[in-house]
């Protein structure tokens, strides 16, 4: 015969234990991404660059750039195609902007594409 203290002990591990299963990721969940590191660099680039057309704050926004990115956004990136990542990398080069600039917002560019590819958006059913 068991004694009371080990049945509930048995039942305890079951109840803490017995029922922990491996199971596969839900597909239908949207997995939290990782941050750039570059973004508030970035942005900052962008600002002193562009944000006279990029800021919705700004009575000189233009509508077409917002369009492609608001500074005034949190995640300002993510409107933002690749192809209009590396347009604007390309827009700070031909500015002559200091080589500084360039090289930080090309880290940026690299490490938001590698974001993009190590964890593409989930498509809802």
């Amino acid at each position: 015969m068991r004694s009371a203290a080990g049945i509930v002990a048995g039942a305890a591990f079951f109840v803490f234990f017995g029922s922990c299963t491996a199971r596969p990721p839900d597909p239908t969940r949207v997995a939290v991404s990782a941050v750039n590191p570059h973004r508030d660099e970035a942005r900052g680039i962008l600002e002193s660059r562009c944000g006279s057309c990029h800021r919705a704050d700004l009575p000189t926004a233009q509508g077409a750039a917002l369009r492609v990115f608001d500074l005034t956004s949190l995640k300002w990136e993510e409107t933002m195609s690749i192809r209009q990542l590396w347009s604007a990398y390309d827009r700070l080069e031909g500015q002559a902007a200091p080589r500084e600039e360039i090289v930080t917002f090309g880290s940026f560019v690299e490490a938001e594409i590698n974001l993009r590819v190590a964890s593409p958006p989930i498509q809802q059913k």
